[in-house]
């Protein structure tokens, strides 16, 4: 080997060195602690989101004076069974739990629980319930058929057309009407 390739060999050679101890240094120093993992919901959201069943997709806003909750059912029947509006009792058995564990029952309650059907109807049954109610209701001092008397109920229903609204066509009827003929 000549002068000159021996000393080109000499620099891949430490180029190699180098991105070696590069690699093993980047492996092999201390890393920094990673960050405490931090859930934005509070202690109370979570006791109540943990009770209800995740495929009703469960959302959930709490503040000292008002609790929000939205409920989502999908079915594949062409209409959503009667009996899904059962489902807000399902929301307020869920508060047992956060209220057994000292969370404070916000003044106002309101529960959206939203079923769509495979035809694409949906409708939204609203509840929106005192605080004192729901105390009482879940210390027993009321039944099932009180606190739903209390309550504030409202249904919506959306329907999705299932055929295309008719194109604005002037009628005959109206033109005659006016005093023009028809053709």
């Amino acid at each position: 080997m000549r002068r000159r390739q021996k000393v080109f060999l000499l620099i891949l050679g430490l180029a190699d060195l180098i991105v070696i101890t590069g690699l093993i240094w980047v492996i092999a120093r201390p890393q920094p602690p990673l960050p405490p993992n931090y859930n934005r919901l509070a202690p109370c959201e979570q006791l109540v989101l943990g009770q209800v069943p995740g495929r009703l997709s469960p959302a959930i806003a709490w503040s000292p004076q008002r609790l929000e909750m939205r409920l989502r059912a999908v079915y594949d029947s062409p209409t959503a069974p009667p009996e899904s509006a059962q489902l807000i009792w399902t929301a307020l058995d869920s508060l047992a739990k956060a209220a057994q564990t000292g969370c404070t029952i916000p003044n106002t309650l309101s529960i959206v629980l939203e079923t769509e059907s495979s035809s694409g109807e949906t409708i939204a049954h609203t509840a929106q319930l005192r605080g004192e109610d729901i105390i009482d209701w879940l210390d027993g001092d009321i039944d099932d058929d009180t606190l739903a008397r209390q309550a504030a109920y409202r249904i919506v229903t959306q329907a999705t057309p299932s055929e295309p609204a008719p194109s604005p066509t002037p009628n005959p009827q109206s033109r005659r009407s006016a005093g023009q003929s028809v053709p």
